[in-house]
């Protein structure tokens, strides 16, 4: 016996001194999450609960009290031993060692050693730390999960390694629970990592101890209708803002009151996963449901283990009653999930999760994080989430998380940091803006977490809500007086990302309430799509954020409470309701009144292989048959299933801004000249069972037509899509108005969009053309309007870059007959060709002819001096019909602008003598490039880098460089300018009689030489004209007085130069 002790001994001292060199970790989705060990504290698990620790008093500072672990008795099994071992006792408690023993390693490890040497220990362990320092416990228990056919093995290798299975969780099947002593030579961290990395089982965990889970400020008190009057509802700005902080910051609120004219949440279950919550209060009890579920126990009822669920509580469900608070969904049924947010564990957690699932509850709402990630509490969220309502999902909501003002650590945290399927959500203050420290309510103390993983935020500072009576709960720790009289019920202050949650967990109530046949993902959906933009904030199209433009300090915005039920009400219909999206803010209500492009479907893609892209491709025409593949995502929105034989059809045609239905896309229109179809049917699938909420990608081949049988320029193709269903019929009967066709019925979608990749493939004009059309058979007059989306941030593309507009003969003719109106263009030496210089550019009055067609090529040269780091741009073409401005069709061009080294346009300007024959050369930018020189009038003059002129005079040219890799382009300007006029000798000088001047004139018009005697002279001034084509001039000095002479040379009125001559 007393070599085993040494060797554990040894073994413990061995590990130890391994956690002084190198970090410690567990596994996470196959991941190492690493962790500190924490040699502050020690966790001891014991058999007893009694004072065998206070032998040991003069090495610890403070201990917590022991708290029965009761997973033995909470894990199901079958296992004859390990039911006869039920009846054992595991407590668990924690001590916080003396300074000596923190300090130093080995007095650390022997009093570990001196602990676990003690009968009534069943496995004492080091404590541990996230990197954030969040303190973190450890029990002698690991959890491992495995598939069902490798049960054998886990009781094999258990057993090899002395460990003893104490049985599966008793809502998921496939994890197990394991437990050590001291026997054993590890701990529980150390087991499960071997575990998982023996390639045995799917995942293995230690059995942490959480500590502080809350997410609550509640450091600050308060400053102190219509629907409802519960006599503090004029203290929650979060429903109804009136400017109680302020009235600058009016209405910005969840809109809750325009919300209860549709709903209140009636038939809504709602968790509150908490501290549990007084269900007696006088304010909740009537919306409370069944008697709730405690996860330390494992058992009902749920237990107030706190003061922190009552608030949260009251933010969901409190009752409208004119006694103290309004809740966000005030007819809802609340129930009690309740735990202590202190001391659990993750098996425990799970557990509230996995009985709110079989208990059929709607929504969960969880005002708490957990510091470091679990797996097997992810599992127990996914299933509520992918398994809860029967199928349709529970929603499920969590606060972002808190960060304080002295540690700054402001990322999401677990589990919105890592299930995208959470609703994660974030405070905001009263003015619109995250809470930060600096946020406008004056708590510097604090601010709201955010990140990639933020969802939305909603009212998180000094909200009025429940507490539990009299004294125990935060008032009157925190707030002295509401004047109201019932006021040690109610506070007023309560705070963080843990009264956030709780409102969005209302909303959700509400919006299942209207519609209880969404799935858990289309009320994630709905709460994203209608958020408010809110604050000075940019919110911006962001990969993985499908739901519209989002922010990682507000997520997608504020919660709209009353917007999100409006969408839900025209959602999930009892009948059958297929859609294809027209864009990503498109809901499937009809009609489409977000989509502003209704040509711009992002659920129609075209891949020129088969693959798995969803990001849309040009159509690519094969001489050898390959085809291009269109992909179509159709999704059920309604409550019921699809049968099967619903039908998706799919058009190509010749891409315009003036299609109609149903031709050219069935074929009976052809090409004047070479009678090649300007469309035609691709295909028609069969659309696969959908469940309700269900979503299926179609893929169709299509044979690209050759663009060489188009006579005019060779314009691209767009795409039509039509669900064709007995049970879901078109909405409104089509007309030939393809635009208000797709905008009336969500079972049509269009995709008429260029894309314009500026890559480096050797092209001098990146761009792409479009048809302008006239659909009718009589002539019409129209106008195009071209401008960048309204939601578009950043740096205009006309403005980054050179955008020219070109029109082919026919649109230029028509657009003359008109009178040749328009507005933000500016000219350039060719008439029909123009340079954007601003939003909402009009070329207006075009008078087509009847079924006229023209084209408009668009040009996007990139300007080197004019580049920012954004690289995805949007332009539209809008053909309108010039008499009412409706709508008939256009065409998107989404330009990707890739980084690249930036080069300028760079040439020496020069000062000649006139007519000199001069050579300008334009650096070279050491890559491919086009040089042309223009003269000051604008005419192209010159190609190439060297610029010669054989009879210089004054002037300016501009110099423009064009890279061809791609496309673009810098300008500047060189000058060449005369060097000044000069005299350049007098001979002879002295002089008797006559002398020859010498002189140098560049681009004069008049010139003479002014003689004035001065020193000794007798005062002579003469004139004498110069030819201004000459160089010379001989004067007779033979009258002058012997003296000194100033010889001028005046031009153009200014004495230029001079020089002096002496008359002998």
């Amino acid at each position: 016996m007393k070599n085993k002790i040494f060797i554990l001994i040894f073994t413990f001292l061995f590990s130890l001194l391994g956690y002084a060199q190198s970090k410690y970790y567990y596994y996470y989705n196959n991941q190492k999450v690493y962790i500190n060990i924490d040699r502050e504290y020690i966790s001891i698990n014991s058999n007893l609960n009694n004072t065998f620790l206070e032998s040991y008093n003069t090495s610890y500072q403070s201990k917590t009290e022991f708290v029965e672990n009761n997973v033995r008795n909470y894990v199901q099994t079958n296992d004859n031993i390990t039911l006869s071992r039920k009846y054992l006792k595991n407590y668990y408690s924690e001590i916080k060692v003396i300074n000596s023993i923190k300090d130093n390693l080995i007095n650390y490890t022997n009093f570990v050693n001196t602990l676990n040497s003690n009968s009534a220990t069943i496995k004492v362990s080091p404590c541990y730390k996230t990197i954030n320092g969040k303190r973190l416990g450890l029990t002698n228990n690991f959890y491992v999960k495995i598939n069902m056919a490798s049960l054998l093995t886990l009781y094999t290798y258990a057993q090899s390694n002395n460990l003893e299975v104490l049985g599966r969780d008793p809502y998921m099947d496939n994890w197990y629970v394991i437990s050590c002593t001291k026997n054993n030579p590890k701990n529980s961290l150390e087991y499960a990592n071997q575990f998982h990395e023996s390639g045995l089982f799917i995942s293995s965990e230690p059995e942490f101890i959480y500590k502080d889970l809350i997410t609550t400020n509640n450091t600050q008190t308060s400053n102190n209708s219509l629907i409802p009057n519960d006599p503090l509802f004029n203290l929650q700005w979060g429903l109804k803002n009136t400017g109680q902080y302020g009235s600058q910051y009016s209405n910005i609120d969840i809109k809750a009151e325009s919300a209860w004219n549709i709903t209140k949440g009636n038939n809504v279950k709602v968790a509150i996963f908490d501290q549990g919550f007084q269900t007696s209060h006088e304010d909740l009890s009537g919306n409370v449901f069944g008697s709730g579920y405690d996860v330390i126990n494992a058992s009902q009822p749920a237990i107030i283990r706190g003061r922190h669920g009552t608030p949260c509580a009251g933010i969901v469900g409190a009752i409208q009653n004119n006694i103290g608070v309004s809740g966000v969904a005030p007819e809802s049924d609340i129930i009690s999930i309740s735990t202590k947010l202190y001391d659990e564990t993750p098996i425990q957690l799970a557990g509230g999760f996995s009985w709110a699932t079989l208990n059929m509850i709607d929504v969960i709402s969880n005002s708490w994080v957990v510091p470091i990630p679990s797996t097997i509490l992810s599992d127990a969220i996914y299933n509520a989430i992918n398994n809860g309502r029967g199928g349709k999902g529970c929603v499920i909501v969590f606060g972002a998380g808190n960060y304080s003002s002295s540690n700054n650590n402001t990322g999401i945290v677990f589990p919105g940091s890592a299930i995208p399927e959470v609703l994660t959500v974030g405070a905001a203050s009263q003015c619109g803006e995250r809470k930060n420290p600096n946020s406008c309510d004056n708590v510097n103390t604090w601010g709201s977490c955010f990140g990639t993983q933020l969802d939305i935020v909603a009212p998180g500072v000094k909200i009025p809500t429940t507490d539990l009576d009299g004294t125990p709960g935060y008032n009157p720790v925190y707030e002295t007086n509401l004047n109201f009289s019932n006021q040690l019920n109610y506070f007023s202050s309560y705070s963080g990302t843990s009264a956030a949650c709780p409102h969005v967990a209302g909303v959700t109530a509400l919006i299942l309430s209207i519609n209880p046949c969404l799935t858990a993902q289309q009320v994630r959906d709905i709460i994203e799509q209608t958020a408010q933009k809110v604050g000075s904030y940019s919110y911006t199209i962001t990969g993985g954020r499908p739901n519209g433009t989002w922010n990682d300090e507000m997520g997608y915005g504020l919660v709209d409470a009353f917007a999100a039920v409006q969408m839900a009400q025209n959602m999930g219909s009892a009948d059958l309701d297929l859609m294809v999206k027209d864009s990503q803010d498109d809901t499937g209500v009809e009609p489409n009144t977000v989509t502003q492009y209704m040509w711009t479907s992002d659920n129609i893609w075209v891949r020129n292989n088969n693959d798995s892209g969803l990001t849309h491709e040009n159509p690519d025409y094969s001489a050898n048959g390959n085809p291009n593949y269109v992909k179509v995502r159709v999704i059920n929105k309604s409550c019921v299933s699809s049968t099967g034989n619903e039908q998706l059809k799919l058009y190509w045609a010749k891409a315009s801004t003036g299609l109609s239905w149903p031709n050219p896309w069935n074929g009976g229109i052809i090409e004047p000249v070479t009678y090649a179809s300007m469309g035609q049917q691709i295909g028609t699938l069969t659309i696969p069972v959908l469940q309700a909420g269900q979503e299926a990608i179609l893929t169709f081949p299509w044979q690209v037509p050759n663009p060489a049988n188009y006579s005019q320029d060779q314009w691209h193709f767009c795409l039509l899509a039509r669900i064709e269903a007995i049970g879901d019929p078109m909405t409104t009967i089509e007309t030939g108005d393809i635009n208000a066709n797709t905008r009336n019925n969500n079972n049509i979608a269009w995709k008429n969009v260029t894309v314009v990749d500026i890559l480096p493939n050797n092209i001098v004009n990146p761009g792409g053309v479009v048809a302008v059309t006239n659909p009718f058979n009589h002539p019409k007059t129209f106008f195009l309007e071209m401008e960048i989306a309204d939601l578009e941030t950043g740096k205009p593309i006309y403005q980054e870059a050179e955008v020219g507009i070109k029109m082919d003969d026919v649109l230029y003719q028509a657009w003359e007959r008109g009178g040749k109106e328009a507005q933000l263009l500016d000219p350039t030496l060719e008439e029909k060709r123009k340079i954007v210089r601003g939003n909402h550019v009009i070329l207006n009055n075009i008078a087509f002819n009847a079924n006229e067609i023209g084209t408009l090529r668009l040009d996007f040269n990139f300007l080197t001096q004019e580049l920012t780091d954004k690289t995805n741009y949007a332009y539209h073409v809008i053909q309108k019909d010039a008499e009412t401005g409706q709508v008939i069709g256009g065409e998107t061009f989404i330009i990707n602008k890739n980084p690249r080294l930036i080069f300028e346009a760079e040439a020496p300007d020069k000062e000649v003598d006139l007519n000199q024959a001069i050579t300008i050369s334009a650096e070279d930018i050491n890559e491919p490039a086009i040089y042309n020189w223009y003269d000051n009038d604008g005419n192209l003059i010159y190609q190439g880098k060297d610029l010669q002129i054989a009879n210089a005079i004054s002037e300016k040219f501009k110099l423009e460089v064009i890279s061809t890799v791609d496309g673009f382009k810098d300008y500047t300007e060189v000058e060449v300018t005369l060097k000044p006029s000069t005299l350049e000798n007098i001979v002879p000088n002295p002089a008797t009689n006559n002398v020859l001047v010498s002189y140098k004139l560049n681009g004069v018009s008049s010139a003479y030489l002014m003689v004035i005697g001065y020193y000794g002279s007798n005062g002579t001034s003469n004139n004498y004209i110069l030819d201004v084509n000459s160089s010379e001039k001989n004067l007779n000095v033979s009258n002058y007085s012997s003296g000194f002479y100033t010889v001028a040379l005046v031009v153009n009125g200014e004495i230029v130069d001079a020089k002096t001559l002496i008359k002998q």
